[in-house]
């Protein structure tokens, strides 16, 4: 996998912000790092969010362990990855399969093209 500068700065980023050791903060960054290798547009986002006070992994990981403290202390990657989307804005998850263009409108995402000569 080829990563632009922004998605290596964005996973430099979040490697200046995590501990040595494998905690639940460390997992946090690894988490961030892969959407950040999926997705060039969250990369971008979540640079530009991750040094911001309030922003940081610490942060992100805090609302991931409230979650988990309010539904007997568990929380899948499934879930971390939703809140962490959330957190830092991102558009939702595509699926495998899925097309591109099932983007989340909140951010300005063009939405899906309707050709109408496919209904002639």
């Amino acid at each position: 996998m080829i990563l632009n500068t922004t998605q290596k700065a964005a996973i430099a980023a979040i490697e200046g912000q995590q501990p040595k050791n494998k905690g639940t903060l460390w997992y946090c960054g690894e988490q961030l790092k892969e959407i950040c290798r999926r997705e060039e547009d969250s990369a971008a986002l979540i640079l530009e969010d991750v040094t911001k006070k309030g922003h940081g992994i610490a942060d992100a990981e805090k609302k991931i362990r409230e979650y988990a403290k309010g539904n007997g202390g568990g929380c899948s990657d499934y879930e971390a990855e939703g809140i962490l989307r959330k957190f830092y804005g991102l558009r939702e998850k595509i699926e495998d399969g899925e097309p591109a263009e099932a983007e989340d409108q909140s951010r300005g995402g063009a939405g899906k093209i309707i050709d109408l000569a496919d209904y002639i």
